[in-house]
């Protein structure tokens, strides 16, 4: 030992006891340590917070406060339901029916307004627009429209709407019908209808009320027009009304006549027959003047005698009632 340490070079020092390093197998041994292994995706575990109870009732508490006044979305609004539209409800909404005599401009803008108040959607417009067509306007349809796809479209049945009834043709030719226009055998409702459709053709030849009623006048039946050919021509209501109730005297005229007609009442008396008594069967009278009247002397006029006043010669006897001397 003494001499390891002196082949090393250095010596204890006096005094203090000798450290002796003592080297073996054993103590040069290290074990070999295994690192941990972690599991994928696992990061570090971090290490454990202790919770201060307070603080933590109180994180919480302000937690719920906020959330309690936070702003909540309202929820999306319901999509709109589904409007169904019939023919009936249009009537009543003031839709008319198109007949192909009237002025389908005016037709077209009234049922367009009368859709749009109902909020029909635009594919549904045009179904219902045809739905109004009758007559003739309907035949017309019945032509164009058999290769148009349906739901019918609100343009495509305007452009051919208007292809059709608005040509300037077609305005010309029920201008030059409205002055020849007469009622003919149409009922005074029926005149008045096609008096307005046509007049909407012919607005500049009727400018004024009066001049619209004068033509009113001119075309209703004669015995019509006869009693009306004074009347006011201020208001065409007015006058339309007075056609009416002239019209309704005239009937029960005539139903009068012809009931008079076909059970005719007898003849009044005549004056003569009224102070005159009823004359007795011949044989009852007869026998009666017998019994009653003896017969008079025919009244002779002798010479020397004076006759009554009556004619007769003897004066009639105030006992017995005959004339004898």
């Amino acid at each position: 030992m003494s001499q390891e340490a002196s082949n090393d070079g250095q010596a204890a020092p006096h005094g203090e006891p000798e450290h002796v390093s003592v080297h073996t197998e054993a103590s040069n041994f290290t074990p070999h340590q295994v690192p941990e292994q972690v599991a994928p995706g696992a990061g570090p575990v971090p290490g454990v917070v202790p919770i201060n109870q307070p603080q933590f009732a109180a994180n919480f508490m302000n937690f719920l406060q906020q959330w309690a006044g936070a702003y909540v979305p309202p929820p999306p609004p319901l999509p709109p339901p589904v409007v169904v539209v019939t023919i009936e409800k249009l009537w009543k909404n003031g839709a008319e029916a198109f007949l192909g005599d009237q002025i389908a401009k005016r037709w077209f803008e009234r049922t367009a307004r009368v859709l749009g108040n109902l909020r029909v959607p635009h594919n549904q417009r045009g179904d219902l627009a045809v739905a109004l067509l009758q007559d003739s306007a309907y035949d017309w349809w019945k032509r164009v429209g058999a290769d148009v796809p349906e739901p019918v479209q609100w343009a495509t049945f305007d452009r051919l709407l208007h292809e059709e009834y608005v040509l300037e043709h077609f305005v010309e030719a029920k201008r030059e019908e409205f002055p020849k226009f007469t009622q003919g055998k149409l009922t005074l409702p029926e005149y008045r209808q096609k008096f307005d459709e046509l007049a909407g053709f012919g607005q500049d030849l009727v400018p004024t009320m009066e001049k619209r009623c004068k033509r009113f006048v001119e075309g209703l039946r004669p015995d019509l027009s006869a009693h009306l050919i004074t009347a006011p021509r201020v208001d065409i209501n007015v006058l339309f009304k007075n056609a009416l109730d002239m019209n309704t005297t005239l009937i029960k005229k005539d139903e009068y006549e012809q009931a008079q007609a076909t059970h005719p009442r007898p003849p009044p008396p005549s004056s003569s027959s009224k102070g005159s008594p009823s004359v007795p069967s011949s044989s009852h009278t007869s026998k009666k003047t017998k019994s009653t009247h003896a017969p008079s002397p025919v009244p002779t006029q002798e010479s020397g005698k004076n006759p009554s006043p009556s004619g007769y010669q003897y004066s009639i006897c105030t006992q017995c009632g005959r004339r004898h001397p």
